[in-house]
């Protein structure tokens, strides 16, 4: 899959996907109903209503009819 990439100033490739368009449930700050999560480098670095985004230049990836939990799916789990 093609991440798009960015180069930092001390030459450390960052990859930045966004998440959006879903049901976004959070463990703290509850839902929102048309969400977004950025993620730089596999971290969750902001989440939140879709229309208080600030601008994206990395993939984005569309969650339209889906949900979207950050960070609250064990994989290892049973």
């Amino acid at each position: 899959r093609n991440r798009h990439k960015a180069v930092s100033q001390k030459g450390i490739v960052i990859t930045m996907i966004r998440i959006q368009n879903g049901l976004l449930h959070t463990v703290e700050c509850g839902s929102y109903e048309n969400g977004y999560v950025d993620v730089e480098n596999g971290k969750i670095v902001g989440f939140g209503a879709l229309s208080d985004a600030p601008a994206h230049h990395g993939e984005i990836f569309d969650a339209e009819g889906g949900f979207i939990f950050p960070g609250m799916i064990d994989a290892h789990s049973a």
